[in-house]
């Protein structure tokens, strides 16, 4: 006489531990796609002119957010084909993490 195969047991407590497993995979899940929605844009070029036409040391740039990159590499090659085209001579490149903003804090 052949017995029936055994079928797992599901009480509370594997239920429970199943819900617990899902909750885990969905946090890291989260985690994981806004670590990589942050990745996608980690470096800033900015580029700042002077406000004042006749600037004097210490005067404020105005600057403004110009492409975002994931590699500082890929930005800080463009800052250097940017800086040695003439048509930008009067502009300041700069590479920026994302959390940097030159403009300064934002006022409420």
């Amino acid at each position: 006489m052949t017995r029936p195969a055994a079928t797992p047991s599901v009480g509370p407590r594997s239920t429970s531990l199943l819900a617990l497993t899902r909750g885990t995979l969905v946090s890291l899940s989260l985690l994981v796609s806004a670590a990589t929605a942050r990745a996608e844009c980690a470096w800033v070029l900015w580029a700042g002119s002077e406000r004042n036409p006749r600037p004097v040391i210490g005067d404020p740039m105005q600057w403004s957010p110009v492409d975002g990159f994931t590699v500082q590499r890929d930005c800080l090659e463009t800052v250097a084909r940017s800086s040695k085209d003439p048509k930008n001579r009067p502009w300041t490149f700069r590479c920026l993490p994302d959390t940097v903003d030159p403009r300064g804090p934002k006022g409420k």
